[in-house]
């Protein structure tokens, strides 16, 4: 087991310095933590050749958080004795919020958490040391400024506070106040789209100009979001009959618009080619705010676009019930009825018998294509993105549902009396 110890004098001459990270605090004395793939930490790395510490902390911080930082003030250090080096401990204010992205050195995106002082160690899981490490940290800051908000900042800063998003948005979305910010790069014909639809469906965020940095500004809609909602059966039914009067809502709405302007409009993953109505194309428990247990609005249309009812509605059923292999499902979902669950929500509805049939029919046909959607956006992000994504069983995942989801179908329209 690697040890460590916390000094707080200079770090003595001939013990090499590895490693060189800094307590960042905002200006509302928040401490910024980094996030990538469930391992926290804070903004640094190795020093580059006739580098000074504050100059390798300024570097860091660029590349792995977009941050800039103000003068930089000397902690102490950690002593890695397994290899007997240093991991140096500097402290910084924040100077100045820059646009997220990929650090230029690994491609991989950290997620900015700030954090509470008390609450730091909690991420960051240092244990006693880490405790002194932050008040020694805190005390410094302190001393700046009588303050105990750390300081009068230069500027007002709005904070870009990090929302999870799904496998194909992880750390591109964020919240300022009361809007969320999407990224630059995504379909302006999505936005033109949300545009249209919210002329006519008000469950929809609204949108507005886009930042300097040209990403998208939607409204920030207060309510509950979750990917498993553990809830009694009767208050399931309520949920589940509103998400299929919400989706019936949104495609009764925008009938007029699927077959208007058919050239502007995004492309669809329905391979039909048929424009019935607007789908949202991904209404699954993330995607769906609720007000008191009943579904108020969709977020994330990211994949909307023209297609058939049958089509949203597969997409629906196979989150909500959910239809997928049972060695893909969390314990909460082994526990759930996929069949009543899908009456619910087609009853919510009010779906003839044709719109059930064909429903079912198209579960297979609609998490293929999905899949195969999912496969190339993570293709885009990089090879080693997908390389790592396929290593933790992401492609065998797409796999078993796919070949369980076949027979499932064929059982739900025999029971059913659909066939």
């Amino acid at each position: 087991m690697t040890l460590y110890k916390w000094i707080e004098t200079s770090v003595p001459k001939g013990l090499e310095i590895r490693q060189v990270y800094g307590f960042i605090f905002a200006p509302d004395g928040r401490l910024l933590v980094l996030e990538d793939e469930g391992i926290f930490t804070l903004p640094g790395g190795r020093p580059e050749r006739d580098e000074t510490m504050s100059q390798t902390l300024s570097r860091e911080s660029r590349e792995e958080a977009q941050i800039s930082i103000g003068s930089v003030e000397y902690l102490g250090y950690q002593h890695v004795k397994e290899e007997n080096f240093a991991q140096v401990r500097m402290v910084a204010l924040l100077d100045q919020l820059m646009v997220q992205g990929p650090d230029p050195s690994t491609g991989r995106q950290y997620r900015r958490i700030w954090a509470a002082p008390d609450k730091a160690n909690e991420l960051l899981k240092w244990g006693d040391s880490g405790d002194r490490q932050i008040a020694s940290a805190v005390a410094a800051i302190w001393n700046r400024s009588a303050s105990p908000t750390v300081a009068t900042p230069k500027r007002t800063f709005e904070f870009e506070t990090p929302i999870p998003g799904g496998r194909l948005n992880r750390g591109m979305l964020v919240r300022i106040g009361d809007f969320v910010l999407r990224p630059a790069g995504e379909d302006v014909a999505v936005e033109k789209l949300m545009v249209d639809v919210r002329k006519v469906f008000k469950g929809i965020p609204k949108t507005f100009e886009r930042d300097s940095s040209g990403r998208l500004k939607l409204e920030w809609i207060e309510g509950e979001c979750a990917e498993v909602f553990e809830e009694h059966e009767e208050e399931s039914m309520g949920r589940l009959l509103s998400v299929g009067a919400l989706l019936r809502e949104l495609h009764d709405s925008t009938a007029s618009i699927a077959t208007k302007n058919g050239a502007n409009l995004p492309e669809s993953l329905d391979p039909s080619g048929v424009h019935e109505v607007i789908c949202h194309g991904d209404a699954g428990p993330g995607n769906i705010v609720f007000r008191k247990g009943r579904a108020f609005a969709l977020i994330d249309w990211e994949m909307s676009a023209p297609g058939r009812r049958s089509w949203d509605l597969a997409t629906a059923l196979r989150y909500w019930a959910p239809f997928r292999n049972p060695a893909n499902k969390k314990p909460a979902e082994l526990l759930l009825d996929p069949m009543q669950r899908s009456v619910w929500i087609l009853e919510g509805y009010s779906a003839s018998g044709e719109l059930r049939r064909e429903t079912v029919k198209l579960l297979p046909l609609n998490q293929k294509t999905q899949a195969g959607y999912v496969i190339t956006r993570i293709k885009a992000r990089g090879e080693s993105v997908f390389e790592e994504w396929a290593a933790k069983g992401g492609m065998r995942r797409l796999e078993l549902d796919e070949t369980w989801l076949g027979d499932e179908s064929e059982r739900l329209l025999q029971e059913w009396n659909l066939d």
